[in-house]
């Protein structure tokens, strides 16, 4: 989290990816950092086992899917995260994730670029 905070301190954008699976983690990741917006990729078990099905090498082991989805705590309207479906390509949760933050300056589908806080 030092990474994070210098970056936030320094008034630069960062990304992190991480699975939270629960509240609490959140909640944590949150502490001390107000402009700390979080994004909760949802997908059912099957898209997920496909994804793990095609990945050789991962770290993951499939058998672990249904622990994690048992441990999952999908966030609540109270809480201050954004849920997208992630049964989508990827540049396309992207784009989903820009315009629901109200993100500008965004170089579009599968590009790289910077965007407004």
């Amino acid at each position: 989290m030092a990474w994070l905070d210098g970056q936030i301190a320094a008034g630069e954008q960062a990304v992190i990816a991480c699975s939270a699976l629960k509240r609490r983690y959140r909640d944590q990741l949150r502490q001390g950092r107000p402009e700390l917006r979080i994004v909760f990729l949802q997908a059912d078990r099957p898209v997920l086992a496909a994804r793990l099905a095609s990945r050789h090498g991962h770290f993951f082991q499939p058998a672990l899917l249904d622990s994690q989805l048992a441990d999952a705590e999908i966030p609540t309207p109270s809480e201050p995260a954004l849920v997208v479906m992630a049964d989508q390509p990827a540049a396309a949760m992207v784009d989903d994730i820009v315009r629901l933050f109200g993100l500008t300056a965004y170089g579009g589908s599968g590009g790289t670029s910077e965007t407004a806080p």
